[in-house]
């Protein structure tokens, strides 16, 4: 019988990961990048979806397919929150705090100012 304990998850661990994920795949940090310029706007545009934005279907340089998958990884690796709101505005998103300081740290790293290159619903 096994136990629980040797199923313990090191959360700092899973922070380096995450560093790592985005330095192997920059197109990851691009969508960050887009979402995060996009959220302050949206909260002031609709009071009801303050820090969500809807989803993106094309951000510049990344296939739209691909961008799909993107938004299951950065789902999967706890970068990028949705919800259901309704039939209408369809899934919204949101970065998560840990996206929010891994943006700051890369942009504070490399001096880069967020991309602006998209198309939301």
């Amino acid at each position: 019988m096994m136990h629980a304990s040797r199923f313990t998850v090191d959360t700092t661990s899973m922070m380096e990961l995450d560093v790592v994920s985005l330095a192997e795949h920059p197109e990851w940090l691009k969508v960050l990048r887009v979402y995060a310029a996009l959220l302050p706007k949206t909260g002031h545009q609709q009071p009801e979806h303050d820090g969500w934005a809807g989803r993106l279907h094309h951000v510049d340089d990344i296939d739209d397919d691909v961008l799909s998958r993107i938004h299951g990884r950065l789902i999967a690796h706890g970068l990028l929150k949705f919800r259901m709101e309704d039939r209408r505005s369809g899934l919204l998103y949101q970065l998560t705090p840990q996206a929010t300081k891994l943006l700051s740290e890369t942009a504070d790293a490399q001096g880069n100012p967020a991309d602006r290159t998209a198309q939301v619903a």
